[in-house]
């Protein structure tokens, strides 16, 4: 009654600023609850979340049930736009995105603050497309060096060759120390055999090297054109290309011969002799004097050589008895084809022409940027490695790695199929476990990296194109042979630091190594500014994988050897616990054409328990930290995200197999569908997330569980 006088009393207007005030009050106590109540649940709308947005969008198929069939459904909008955009895995365009970025480390135009090595790389490529550079030489760069080390291609010389001083082995020497190709007649490589120390391989040339030079009788007019722009005006020019292509085929036929008889005959056998005891009838060679020049190594005459080419030295003797000239002129062709990428654009075209291909401008950017690759190997791929993972997100996914571990030691401690033996030893293995994110340590010292390959040796002063190419030659032979005396060891250690530009994750076994290249570090895999858990979902799974096959070490098709560290007892038990494995994927009818064999029963247990220990990893930084914000226009839970982002990786076209570069090889994986399908049916955590009942086909009563 007071309140209902105390309104008569007031005005109209005193009445409705009441009444205003009682409406803010309310709006302000509304969006107060409403703030409260969203206070974790934010929307992120920063790029990189919008961009994760998008792939959920692009990917996920909201028609259809994940209790059903969650491969469908994390995968179908990808599968039904996979042929159209071309795109056999959600994982391709992070291949087609480190080709590029490689590309773009190669050729920008900016040499500030990147290593010598790198500046080297893109000098040679800039004046690799200076076709005006090029041309203006007149390719007397490179005649020069057929004066120095045959005295010239006899074709040019008219009657001025002399034979008098030419000595074929003394070829071999000259054109190796001046970068040159010199395998002209047989081979001087590295033989790798059981025992630790390398040793000195003798054998003929590459038959596919051969086959490259062009040695076709169809090619002779061009030939004797390419001959006659470099200088050639003798009438007999065609007559000595003749007997020049003549003597190619011969040499072809004996290579050949070897070749095909050394895969079954006997007498093909590898031999290994001293340098002392070295020799042969009908081809008289210093031997150690010849390899010593050759190598530049301190090699003596008790070194071990491999030498298995007695038959082919008697046919060579006998070819090797044709004309000095015609010997010239063949080593000379081949120097020619060999540098053909250096000379003038005329000669190029015409040689080209001889491959039936035509170049165009672009085909010349990316042949000299494939050039400079392999001129320049580890150089720009180095930079990638250091430019796309940065220490910040090193930390980032170390910290991932090692959450990661802890979960497999608790899983560890709890199994009950493995005995203490076994489990201590895994316990310590698993301590020394490394991870190797993009790549060794060593890879981001870019001085100590690039030394590793020598590059800090090479003083690149001269800006001419066959002159850039022959230094880069020196260097990488000089690498090659330093080889020889190297121990297994010593190799391993270049090879390891070495880095691997795969869109995949390895563990390696020898190494007790968990790799994660970079190209696989990037996009829908990792975006450390996008939410946490999405990470988790997607590269802590993989991480979990990697990380369960340092412990696996045998499957149920294998017997124990010496070597194993797994105790009767636990590799009995395990046998026991994992058919489960084997029996539900021998009943899975959609394999697409993947294998079901050893190598594929340990990836489904790497699958099957990877994906866990990533999610137990997540459920307890969840219990620590603030749930972060989530996805503008994405519907789902922060744990259903998880689940969704453990599988889209995983999505694949087989329609589109001869695109998926992943593919070129037996695939040792489960069928993708499967890989989704089987983890996730048999995970004690996934169906509380999208509320599958019991006995849904993604939420089966019995679950087949190994570790984790």
């Amino acid at each position: 009654m007071e309140c209902g006088n105390f309104l008569k009393k007031n005005t109209k207007l005193e009445k409705r600023l009441i009444l205003s005030v009682v409406v803010l009050c309310g709006v302000a106590l509304i969006l107060l609850i409403i703030l409260l109540c969203r206070n974790d649940q934010q929307i992120c709308d920063s790029p990189e979340c919008v961009q994760a947005a998008t792939h959920i969008l692009d990917t996920v198929d909201p028609t259809v049930n994940p209790c059903e069939d969650f491969y469908k459904f994390a995968c179908g909008t990808f599968l039904k736009n996979a042929v159209s955009l071309g795109q056999p895995t959600t994982l391709h365009h992070l291949r087609t995105l480190m080709k590029n970025k490689l590309k773009e480390i190669v050729t920008e135009k900016e040499d500030t603050n990147v290593s010598r090595a790198l500046q080297m790389q893109r000098s040679f490529y800039r004046a690799c497309i200076n076709d005006t550079n090029i041309d203006a030489d007149n390719d007397r760069m490179l005649l020069n060096l057929l004066d120095e080390v045959i005295g010239g291609w006899p074709v040019l010389k008219e009657g001025n060759w002399s034979a008098k001083d030419f000595k074929w082995l003394d070829v071999m020497i000259k054109a190796r120390q001046l970068g040159l190709f010199y395998q002209f007649f047989f081979r001087v490589s590295i033989f790798s055999g059981n025992d630790s120390i390398n040793t000195i391989w003798i054998r003929p040339p590459d038959v596919k090297d051969i086959e490259s030079f062009q040695w076709k009788q169809e090619n002779r007019n061009l030939m004797a054109q390419i001959a006659s722009d470099l200088g050639a005006t003798s009438r007999d020019t065609s007559l000595e290309i003749g007997y020049t292509l003549n003597f190619a085929e011969e040499l072809h036929i004996i290579v050949q011969e070897y070749y095909d008889n050394s895969k079954n005959n006997e007498q093909y056998n590898r031999r290994h002799s001293t340098i002392k005891e070295l020799k042969h009838n009908q081809i008289n060679i210093h031997w150690l004097e010849f390899l010593k020049n050759l190598t530049g190594v301190a090699i003596t005459e008790e070194d071990v050589v491999v030498f298995d080419v007695d038959r082919y030295f008697d046919r060579l003797s006998s070819l090797l008895t044709k004309p000095y000239k015609i010997q010239a002129n063949y080593m000379a062709w081949v120097i020619i084809s060999t540098n053909i990428q250096y000379m003038s654009k005329n000669i190029r075209q015409k040689y080209m022409k001889m491959r039936k291909i035509n170049e165009t401008e672009s085909s010349r950017t990316d042949l000299c940027y494939k050039i400079s690759r392999e001129l320049f190997k580890n150089v720009a791929e180095g930079e990638y490695v250091r430019r796309y993972t940065p220490p910040s997100k090193r930390k980032y996914i170390g910290e991932m790695i090692k959450n990661i571990r802890t979960e497999l030691q608790l899983v560890l401690q709890d199994t009950s199929w493995i005995d203490e033996e076994t489990r201590s030893y895994a316990m310590n293995l698993l301590q020394n476990i490394t991870g190797e994110i993009g790549g060794t340590k060593l890879v981001y010292d870019a001085n100590k990296f690039e030394s590793l390959f020598g590059y800090y040796q090479v003083n690149m002063t001269s800006d001419k194109l066959v002159d850039m190419a022959r230094l880069m030659n020196i260097n990488e032979v000089n690498r090659y042979y330093r080889q020889l005396k190297q121990t297994t060891i010593e190799q391993e250690n270049e090879l390891a630091n070495t880095p691997i530009l795969d869109v995949n994750a390895f563990y390696l076994k020898h190494f007790k190594k968990l790799v994660l290249p970079t190209p696989i570090l990037q996009g829908i895999v990792i975006d450390e500014r996008r939410p946490h858990y999405m990470n988790l979902g997607s590269l802590g799974s993989i991480i979990g994988h990697e990380f369960i096959h340092g412990f696996i070490e045998l499957s149920p098709h294998e017997d124990m050897d010496e070597n194993t560290w797994w105790t009767n007892r636990t590799t009995n038990n395990f046998k026991k616990v994992s058919q489960c494995i084997i029996n539900g994927y021998n009943r899975y009818p959609e394999k697409d054409g993947f294998n079901n064999n050893s190598t594929v029963f340990e990836e489904n247990v790497a699958d099957f328990s990877g994906v866990n220990l990533a999610y137990t990893a997540y459920r307890k930084w969840k219990q620590t930290k603030k749930l972060g914000e989530m996805l503008p226009g994405v519907k789902y839970t922060a744990d259903q995200l998880f689940w969704i982002m453990a599988s889209t990786y995983l999505c694949y076209e087989p329609k589109l197999l001869e695109k998926d570069e992943s593919r070129r090889e037996e695939p040792i994986h489960a069928a993708p569908s499967y890989r989704v399908i089987g983890r996730l049916q048999n995970s004690p955590y996934f169906a509380s997330a999208f509320n599958c009942p019991v006995g849904s086909p993604m939420n089966p009563q019995n679950k087949c569980r190994i570790l984790a």
